[in-house]
């Protein structure tokens, strides 16, 4: 009992033949063949009674993978989210066969293991644009041919192109911290999506209600590596609306708006009691008129040339100071 397999080249009448002794077995080695020729394969079974009718003719062209990469591949910047690839075929003696055509991978440099993408290109084309790129971002390429038998091998080296620069993202949430009735500080994060170099940041600022229809606004530049701003000069208990945007050298990016009102923030300042107060055996003094109180173990700023609660004067050339009692007054 066994099977009995023929085979030829198509165009030749004669069949070779090799026979398998065992019923189990249902697969066999060929390895006497020759590349890129059409071959007909059929099978029929057999025990000591006869043997069965032969099966379909199933029909195979031989070849292998190509053994040779694409020639002379490039890559360029288009725009700020494309950039272009070209090469040329691998040498004929290499193709094996007829190519079907290229295989291009591409992902973010560092990236190769989690975000590698892949665009499929037909024989006839030796260029292609890959698109829907992130902005100003850096891109590593590479690819191969490949026919009917497989994928052929990459070229030895993957080639890396950046997009260009465009406008940025918006910047992180508005932050702002008070120093004084009349001042503060605001600051963000730079854009999660910088798309490029950030050159400045524009900060605006106006008041939310408008005293007699006119509400005055002020608008601010910066440069691109500050992350805040200190303002002052404000209204007291006043509510003000900021604004802050990005800048790349193509444009001005998306806003972000926040607001907050200026006076006694909690945590921060108060307004402190009458001229003296006594703590156990210490008595804190105020010169003239006090105005606010720090908490202590608080560090806030000090007006140039101010006095502090014990009667020692701030230089010019102390901007911050520590309240180191329950206490310290200063105006």
């Amino acid at each position: 009992m066994g099977y009995k397999v023929e085979y030829h080249v198509s165009s030749q009448s004669a069949w070779l033949y090799k026979t398998l002794f065992d019923p189990v077995i249902r697969s066999l080695l060929v390895d006497d063949l020759e590349l890129f020729h059409t071959y007909e394969f059929r099978i029929r079974a057999f025990n000591m009674f006869g043997h069965s009718g032969w099966s379909n003719v199933s029909v195979i062209y031989l070849e292998i993978a190509p053994t040779g990469a694409p020639r002379n591949a490039a890559v360029g910047t288009v725009n700020s989210t494309e950039i272009s690839i070209s090469w040329q075929p691998p040498t004929a003696d290499l193709q094996n066969g007829d190519l079907l055509g290229y295989k291009v991978y591409y992902w973010v440099t560092g990236t190769r293991e989690t975000s590698t993408a892949m665009r499929r290109v037909p024989a006839k084309d030796t260029h292609v644009t890959l698109r829907e790129l992130h902005m100003y971002t850096r891109y590593q390429v590479t690819l191969l041919a490949f026919n009917a038998a497989g994928d052929g091998p990459n070229i030895s080296v993957p080639l890396e192109a950046r997009t260009s620069e465009g406008v940025p993202g918006q910047p992180g949430e508005l932050q702002f911290a008070a120093l004084s009735m009349t001042s503060l500080n605001v600051s963000w994060a730079a854009p999660s999506q910088p798309n490029g170099i950030i050159e400045n940041y524009t900060v605006s600022y106006y008041e939310a209600r408008a005293k007699d229809g006119i509400s005055r606004s002020v608008q601010v530049t910066i440069s691109g590596d500050s992350h805040s701003l200190l303002v002052t000069k404000l209204v007291e208990n006043v509510k003000y609306v900021f604004s802050v945007r990005a800048r790349t050298k193509i444009d001005w990016g998306e806003t972000v708006n926040g607001s907050t009102t200026t006076g006694p923030q909690k945590g921060l300042y108060h307004r402190a009691p009458k001229s003296v107060v006594t703590k156990g055996h210490r008595k804190v003094y105020t010169i003239g008129q006090p105005k606010y109180f720090v908490p202590m173990g608080t560090a806030e700023f000090v007006p140039y040339g101010h006095h502090m609660t014990s009667g020692r004067f701030v230089p010019k050339s102390y901007r911050q100071i520590h309240a180191l009692s329950n206490v310290a007054f200063f105006h």
